[in-house]
């Protein structure tokens, strides 16, 4: 690659994830097999800081029987089945990139060069089946412990203004905790430029903000004109994911989606009838995977105007024991004690500020951002 080429990359690695803004994923106890010296390495956000899991067993595989346009519309029987279809093929879509990554460092020595702005950068360069592939690392504030991440490729023989930019991170190092990689920044996803360089996968954008620190990981995940293969529209949605190994955590989403029908004498009940509406979901579990859900969901069916409250409980294998609407969506749920888990989480019907971020932690490590608005 020529020098300039080098240059333009290692620029973009201080400013990709900006670019990409509008645009996941493991296990919390998993050890990372990384060269922890490496600090331009350890920097680099991987799937054990960013995967999705619902307590604290091995990270959620995408389902085999249903596909990611039905989770992500809600075509599962229940909240929980919705939220663990998302989990398995969001880790199953984004796992993708970072296998790509990690190849890439495992496979090929880099090249380390001090950029125009004075900024030391490191380089991984290979040859795919297709495509060419740049990753580049450049530590951008050496006393925040802060690195600009840029993954690229290229045609096979194109010139180097065909590189088109895969996955982009601003990244902040911490110290790993009981063997796992932790940090904080925001990473970008474009599954656009992934799609038109391999010919396959989904399309669109995903954007992170995450926040991974000692135990306790916090994701805001947001979903722009993200359309699966076989999908015949685009999908917008907003999640945000925090969980605390050893104690468990919370699952929060809000998007439209055909979340109710009526029965027979016209009363709401769960299922799909073609009309969408807008849900706000609270899902917490406990380490065990035991969970139970407050959703508050809005207009469609429901009629214009109007919420209503839904609740649902489930064991640690995943078996409903407990399920109620409720008209009067400001009330504070009422857990049926022998069905529902107790959970030291907050898990009151979700209002309009669910999908807020959290704050500045006790160590002033900054909250996850939240994607921007979609």
């Amino acid at each position: 690659m020529k020098t300039t080429t080098r240059r333009i990359l290692f620029a973009l690695a201080i400013t990709a994830s900006a670019g990409l803004a509008a645009c996941a994923p493991g296990s919390d106890d998993s050890s990372d097999p990384t060269v922890e010296n490496d600090e331009y390495v350890e920097a680099i956000p991987n799937t054990t800081m960013l995967g999705l899991d619902m307590g604290d067993a091995e990270v959620v595989q995408a389902g085999q029987n249903l596909t990611v346009q039905q989770a992500l519309t809600a075509q599962p029987g229940s909240i929980r089945e919705h939220a663990q279809e998302v989990m398995g093929n969001v880790n199953d879509m984004l796992g993708r990139t970072h296998d790509r990554i990690e190849n890439i460092i495992a496979n090929n020595e880099p090249t380390v060069i001090v950029n125009r702005e004075g900024k030391e950068c490191k380089l991984w360069e290979t040859d795919g089946e297709l495509n060419h592939w740049a990753l580049a690392v450049c530590k951008t504030d050496a006393r925040a412990k802060r690195f600009g991440v840029l993954l690229a490729g290229k045609p096979l023989g194109a010139p180097d203004n065909q590189y088109k930019a895969v996955f982009a991170a601003d990244a902040h190092k911490l110290q790993r905790h009981e063997g796992a990689r932790r940090g904080h920044g925001r990473a970008g996803y474009n599954l656009d430029n992934l799609n038109a360089l391999t010919g396959q996968g989904p399309t669109g954008t995903i954007g992170i903000g995450y926040r991974a620190a000692g135990p306790a990981r916090q994701l805001n995940l947001g979903f722009k004109n993200f359309q699966p293969e076989a999908a015949e529209q685009s999908i917008d949605a907003l999640y945000r994911f925090t969980h605390i190994a050893g104690r468990g955590g919370d699952f929060r989403f809000a998007l439209h989606a055909d979340f109710l029908t009526r029965d027979e004498e016209g009363d709401l009940t769960r299922g799909q009838d073609s009309v969408d509406e807008l849900g706000r979901v609270v899902l917490t579990f406990a380490k065990d995977r035991a969970a139970r859900a407050a959703a508050a969901v809005c207009g469609g069916t429901v009629g214009e105007g109007r919420c209503i409250a839904v609740r649902q409980c489930w064991t640690a294998t995943g078996e409903p024991t407990f399920e109620e609407t409720d008209e009067n969506v400001d009330a504070a749920p009422q857990w049926e004690p022998t069905s529902c888990t107790d959970l030291r989480f907050g898990d009151e019907t979700p209002g309009d500020d669910a999908m807020d971020a959290p704050e500045e932690d006790s160590d002033g490590i900054p909250a996850p951002a939240v994607p921007e608005e979609l």
